[in-house]
């Protein structure tokens, strides 16, 4: 997916208790998300994403678009 235009990361998350399934997020950075999702739809229909083993089909997966309200970085030198 990052190799995609406007993808510019890609993280997976698991249940720390292995309860669930996996959560994907991809961080997209461009002035026209509606472009970005037409090409990731193009890329699919052609065949060119390779879909991971970890994907559960049953329920199908559900994309969302979210936009970042607020963000909070630790100072320099705070313990995480």
């Amino acid at each position: 997916m990052v190799a995609l235009q406007g993808f510019v990361s890609a993280r997976r998350l698991a249940s720390v208790d292995d309860s669930g399934a996996f959560v994907a997020l991809y961080e997209i950075k461009a002035d026209d998300l509606q472009a970005v999702m037409n090409n990731l739809l193009k890329a699919a229909g052609r065949g060119e994403l390779r879909m991971s083993s970890a994907l559960q089909s049953e329920p199908p997966p559900v994309m969302r678009l979210l936009g970042v309200t607020a963000a909070h970085e630790p100072s320099a030198g705070t313990a995480r």
